[in-house]
């Protein structure tokens, strides 16, 4: 709603909003909002603030990788492709747009299975099932799983892929991190 009634306002009160928030306020404001769970408005604080700051790699990049969080890949996609555009040296928004191009779906049987509560050296992580999406919950940080084939995937936070571990039976383990880590089903 916010993101649509500026686009649409008069040059006057754009430059107001922009005014009282710089770039990096609406960006932080994004965050926080993410992290309360508030994805709708997160995306639209990070939309409006490419319009006020068109050509501001940061914003771009915070919507990309917001829009990737949340499981919105298709938006991630088009959001990486502009940063690309903006800047065709990134290489990192080139990875994450070669790792969204290889985004699977995943069957809710098989998500199922991976739902659960995981522990790492200690620490609880729990990988929920919502809307069809598996999200990672660590560390106060809720992120969508993107899978590239039935057993690996990834998150927006970190570009290693993981991979879930199976028992001889074929049930669920846990699912190897970076470094060799390894999260365990409790």
């Amino acid at each position: 709603a916010y993101y649509y009634e500026l686009r649409s306002a008069n040059d006057d009160y754009l430059k107001k909003i922009e005014y009282e928030y710089s770039e990096n306020d609406l960006i932080e404001w994004g965050k926080r909002l993410l992290m309360k769970d508030n994805t709708t408005h997160a995306i639209e604080i990070l939309k409006l603030n490419t319009v006020l700051y068109p050509t501001s790699l940061a914003a771009r990049n915070a919507l990309a990788e917001a829009c990737l969080k949340t499981g919105n890949t298709e938006l991630a996609a088009l959001a990486y492709k502009k940063l690309l555009e903006m800047d065709p040296g990134n290489r990192n928004a080139q990875t994450i747009l070669e790792q969204i191009g290889r985004i699977i779906e995943v069957p809710d049987s098989i998500l199922m299975t991976y739902a659960g509560e995981y522990e790492l050296n200690g620490i609880p992580i729990s990988l929920t099932k919502e809307k069809g999406k598996l999200f990672l919950n660590f560390n106060n940080t809720r992120s969508a799983a993107c899978f590239t084939s039935t057993i690996d995937f990834f998150i927006s936070e970190y570009r290693n892929e993981f991979r879930f571990i199976f028992d001889p039976e074929g049930k669920v383990q846990g699912f190897n991190l970076f470094g060799g880590m390894k999260a365990m089903k409790k």
